[in-house]
């Protein structure tokens, strides 16, 4: 049997082009309400626009999803806040409903669902003690299953935003910029 030529073996930049799509399909249809239906031709007829270098990620995304809402028939202007609080909670979505799928598959769903209220704040010590009590889990082994849990989606919300920008201050400035949309125009931070 002869070997695949380079071109034919798959990349990994299918998967970072659908996610990266959902995740963007997500934020226009929170921002602006537009049925995803109309959303969705207009997303695939543009193309992705690239930050020049180490320069700023959000203000081309923002540019890019103002531009997919007007083709899509999207009349009121949107504010840089209120797309940038609509990718942020789009994102904190997607890796919540990721580490979900991963419990799910480990067999420990129950386990996301009671400790999920706890992924983003801290987990008051009263309610420690009744948890561990009702799960007969202890104190120590609800901490360390909330611990991973954490860790799971602070790794899932950076892969989010490995969609979008390289390592270093470019990252960093774009997770500052979705943390401040977040904590101001939102109800969910990202994972830090």
């Amino acid at each position: 049997m002869p070997m695949p030529r380079f071109a034919e073996i798959p990349t990994i930049l299918p998967v970072r082009e659908r996610r990266r799509r959902a995740l963007l399909l997500a934020s226009l249809q929170r921002a602006s309400g537009l049925d995803p239906g109309l959303l969705e031709p207009v997303l695939d007829r543009s193309p992705p626009r690239e930050a020049p270098g180490d320069g700023e990620v959000l203000p081309v995304l923002l540019d890019r999803m103002r531009s997919i809402l007007r083709d899509a028939g999207n009349t009121k202007a949107l504010p840089d806040v209120a797309l940038t609080s609509a990718l942020a909670q789009s994102l904190v979505e997607a890796a919540l409903s990721e580490v979900r799928s991963e419990a799910q598959r480990a067999g420990h769903e129950e386990s996301f669902v009671r400790l999920q209220p706890w992924l983003q704040v801290a987990l008051p010590e009263a309610d420690a003690e009744n948890l561990a009590a009702s799960t007969r889990q202890g104190t120590a082994g609800l901490q360390r299953a909330l611990e991973r849990l954490r860790r799971r989606f602070r790794q899932r919300i950076e892969s989010g935003l490995a969609l979008w920008s390289a390592e270093g201050e470019q990252r960093q400035r774009l997770r500052r910029a979705l943390h401040a949309a977040a904590s101001t125009g939102g109800r969910h931070e990202l994972g830090s």
